[in-house]
């Protein structure tokens, strides 16, 4: 069995209710094999930003069955349309899938010396999964800086560049930078991220709302 799963995006793994209201966390408590959270010097639980591909939480993806693990960078809504994951499952249909150039295991890296863990972002991408043609409408860019990063809006069904965005740092939030983007038209579009050698891909629908009588 093979899991692909989407990584590196902003994804909630963890809640509390508080004051009748829901709030979301990017962390979780990291546990041993017993499945004890693992603590540091002051007792506290140590906490760890998994990631996922920004609904689904990476741990969450893998089946309980044996499986090679791939990670892909890439927003859940995006992942059956990524090239990547094309190749691959071409690969593995056809036979010339290597398994020694997967990560395998449950998070497809060791464990941190001394059990503490980062929650410093990783590169990845969160835009909503539905607009509105001539709605503004925000998306968030994590785990780099905004010089570094080109971020770009596409037409999925033809490639064509519909806009490039302007990532501003979020106030409050290092890390994370923010834009502001508008469609004019319904259809398909994907919000491309790139830093470096890193990419980023979310996949966005825009649909016009219904007006009432």
């Amino acid at each position: 069995m093979h899991a692909i799963v989407g990584t590196s995006q902003p994804t909630p793994q963890s809640m509390a209710i508080e004051d009748g209201a829901v709030r979301l966390f990017r962390h979780v408590p990291r546990l041993r094999d017993d499945g004890t959270p693992v603590r540091d010097a002051r007792g506290l639980p140590v906490l760890v930003d998994e990631g996922g591909d920004g609904l689904v939480p990476k741990w969450c993806a893998l089946p309980t069955d044996p499986a090679t693990y791939l990670p892909v960078v890439g927003h859940h809504s995006s992942l059956p349309a990524s090239a990547t994951v094309v190749n691959m499952v071409q690969e593995i249909l056809t036979g010339k899938f290597d398994r020694r150039t997967s990560l395998e295991g449950p998070f497809g890296a060791p464990e941190p010396a001394g059990g503490v863990a980062s929650l410093a972002p990783s590169f990845g991408i969160s835009a909503p999964s539905e607009v509105v043609p001539g709605q503004e409408w925000s998306l968030t860019v994590t785990g780099a800086h905004p010089a570094a990063v080109a971020c770009r809006l596409l037409r999925a069904e033809t490639g064509e560049v519909t806009a490039r965005m302007r990532l501003t740092s979020a106030a409050g939030d290092p890390g994370t930078l923010t834009a502001r983007a508008v469609v004019s038209t319904p259809g398909f579009y994907q919000v491309v991220a790139q830093a470096g050698g890193l990419s980023a891909t979310a996949l966005v629908v825009a649909v016009d709302c219904p007006t009432g009588d």
